[in-house]
């Protein structure tokens, strides 16, 4: 699970769909498998067991959030803080390209 959840939270490709999740509701499962054929996204070993969720960071702020990803097969979590501002900007850089 390590490794599909790492993949999610550090590859590009993945920053449109991560933007909308972290737009989204805090507290709100998702499915992995469903948020990756969503968007199209495709990781080896997924189980489909996979399930995630954002939070506000802890100590307060816009910029970063805790995405929390459990595996209901393995009974296993894994936690990544997110910078969501730079996501925003991120996004927001190759929305603006495209339109020039």
């Amino acid at each position: 699970m390590l490794d599909e959840c790492r993949e999610i939270v550090v590859t590009p490709d993945f920053e449109n769909g991560l933007l909308e999740f972290l737009l989204g509701d805090s507290g709100k499962w998702m499915n992995v498998a469903e948020f990756c054929r969503k968007w199209n996204y495709h990781i080896n070993g997924l189980t489909g067991f996979e399930h995630m969720f954002w939070m506000p960071w802890p100590e307060g702020g816009v910029d970063c959030v805790v995405i929390m990803f459990y595996d209901t097969e393995e009974l296993d979590s894994m936690a990544a803080t997110y910078n969501k501002a730079r996501l925003q900007e991120s996004v927001a850089e190759r929305v603006l390209a495209r339109r020039s």
